[in-house]
């Protein structure tokens, strides 16, 4: 119960928006990538999805994060875990963009 406290306070700061995905041209890889961030208990998760043009998951990726101090540092670490899976992959030209893209 102790938990269940303040949930009442809790506040929406993003609307969720329609998003539609665009596919990338043939020859690229797109990487979408985002993050969400609890600024009560300083912590974020990421995550990321690489498609080719046919729309196809060729990997994702999910990480958790403690002490974050901003919603700007979690988009931050969500822009290097993206960054970082491109070069894991070894694929050649890519395409990167938050989800919202």
């Amino acid at each position: 119960m102790e938990e269940l406290k303040g949930l009442e306070e809790n506040i929406c700061t993003k609307r969720r928006e329609d998003v539609s995905w665009k596919a990338p041209p043939s020859s690229v890889i797109k990487i979408n990538f985002d993050s969400a961030f609890d600024g009560r208990r300083f912590r974020s998760v990421s995550g990321m999805v690489a498609r080719d043009a046919r729309g196809t998951v060729l990997f994702t990726r999910t990480s958790f994060h403690e002490r974050v101090v901003s919603a700007f540092a979690a988009e931050a670490l969500a822009c290097q875990l993206a960054d970082n899976g491109g070069e894991i992959e070894g694929t050649g030209l890519i395409e990167k963009g938050k989800f919202e893209e």
